[in-house]
């Protein structure tokens, strides 16, 4: 395409460059090709990287700003990240599936290259199905990794392209969990703002009035 430099890592030909034109936001998105001269060189290095799609798993049951957190910095790195609400068959849920998936979805309202879904059975299954391979979890401290290495070596086992990222919690959300969270807010009714977003705020206490 005339008047692209070549020297723009990862723009070799007229497909890659449409390809980076999609991934514009539509605000920004040149009305051709030929408009992408218009556009900085950094801005063609970010948008011509390739998307990964990393799922982010778990009952996040509720979801707390750690998660959120955890979410947004994968986003940043793959260019997009899936938060999948999948059942724990070892806890009763406060949530149901519906909605924890609603409560996702309006506490990152706003946010681009994030969305929710939702599966039932082996989450290598869905991996599978869905043609996605980068598995993202949260470490909070020595405590989560002999466990969360348990679960990257049975989901590398089911599935042999499935890779597992560990991301470490920020120091100032370490603490977080959501049982910690339904614990002290249901049973003491302890002030969790600064826990979890404003919508699962509000769903907590609609849950103590019942």
């Amino acid at each position: 395409v005339a008047g692209v430099k070549k020297e723009v890592p990862g723009l070799h030909d007229a497909s890659e460059i449409s390809e980076v034109v999609s991934v514009l936001p539509s605000s920004e998105a040149p009305a051709s090709a030929d408009d992408l001269m218009s556009l900085n060189e950094t801005k063609l290095v970010s948008v011509a990287r390739k998307i990964i799609p990393a799922v982010y798993a778990g009952s996040f049951d509720p979801v707390t700003n750690g998660h959120i957190d955890i979410a947004l910095r994968a986003r940043d790195i793959f260019g997009e990240v899936i938060l999948l609400v999948i059942p724990n068959a070892s806890k009763q849920p406060l949530f149901t599936q519906e909605e924890r998936v609603n409560l996702i979805a309006e506490a990152l309202k706003g946010q681009t290259g994030v969305r929710v879904e939702k599966a039932e059975g082996l989450l290598v299954d869905y991996l599978r199905k869905n043609n996605l391979h980068v598995l993202i979890r949260g470490l909070r401290g020595a405590s989560d990794l002999d466990h969360e290495m348990m679960n990257a070596h049975y989901n590398k086992m089911f599935f042999s392209q499935a890779e597992t990222v560990f991301l470490p919690c920020r120091s100032d959300l370490s603490f977080l969990s959501s049982s910690a969270v339904r614990a002290v807010a249901l049973k003491y009714g302890a002030d969790v703002s600064g826990m979890v977003p404003s919508c699962v705020l509000s769903a907590l206490e609609a849950k103590k009035k019942r």
